[in-house]
């Protein structure tokens, strides 16, 4: 009998969906260390992935994957989205590359899964261009997912293995068992209000403009500091996950 799984994601992720497989990928650093709660034989477990200085891939190894619906689920479009010209204006291309090392990466890959939003933020979503924070913003959109849910089914004992590509030693794997034919993992790296930045930038270590240099924040709206002026968050972050849809090039 297939066991269900659900991995719920919360914090600093970037998410595309590629030759049937889900890429999350997962921005860290001093203050957004990945934090994976799931339950092995011995019980309940929560440990950090992040390591500083490595790159990781996240591998889910199994056999007989199945997804629970299409790989686009409930509430898709209410997960904000980095690529859509509402984040970046008309004609802008998004490419992966890294452009100063100051992240360290965790690449999850899903095959044959369903994403869906489940969890949405109190307020709407600005986004602005970096060299203003005041005034009118580039778009405001509606709230947004803060969590999302990735679900599928594995007719084969799950794994998580942890390699670095830089690093042939490096290997370490993670074993969840099912509780009542059913398998809960929760990757986590939101910094709990920790930054003095906004954590969207960070974005920009994996995902940028190109041609250009234009850098956008963005967060949810804040209240008015009065009836004339209304402020827009630009220096606190907002740790919440966005798509790449279409994926980057």
């Amino acid at each position: 009998m297939p066991t269900a799984v659900m991995i719920l994601v919360r914090g600093l992720a970037v998410c595309f969906h590629r030759d049937e497989v889900w890429n999350v990928v997962f921005v860290c650093d001093d203050v957004h260390p990945l934090d994976v709660q799931y339950t092995d034989s011995s019980g309940p477990k929560k440990v950090t992935l992040h390591e500083a200085g490595r790159d990781l891939d996240a591998n889910l190894a199994g056999e007989g994957f199945t997804s629970v619906g299409g790989p686009f689920g409930q509430d898709f479009d209410r997960i904000f989205n980095f690529a859509a010209e509402y984040a970046h204006g008309a004609g802008a291309k998004l490419v992966i590359k890294r452009r100063r090392r100051i992240t360290d990466l965790v690449w999850l890959k899903v095959p044959a899964a369903n994403l869906s939003a489940s969890d949405f933020t109190t307020r709407e979503y600005y986004v602005q261009e970096m060299l203003s924070y005041r005034g009118s913003p580039v778009e405001i959109i509606p709230r947004v997912a803060t969590e999302l849910a990735v679900k599928f089914e594995v007719n084969d004992e799950l794994r998580i293995d942890l390699i670095d590509p830089a690093d042939a030693n490096y290997a370490k794997s993670i074993k969840p068992v099912a509780s009542g034919g059913s398998i809960t993992i929760e990757f986590n790296n939101d910094c709990g209000s920790r930054c003095t930045h906004n954590d969207f930038l960070d974005l920009y270590e994996l995902l940028f403009e190109d041609p250009g240099d234009r850098q956008f924040a963005a967060g949810q709206v804040k209240q008015p500091s009065s009836a004339e002026v209304t402020l827009y968050s630009a220096d606190q972050g907002n740790c919440d996950p966005t798509t790449v849809e279409p994926p980057p090039g």
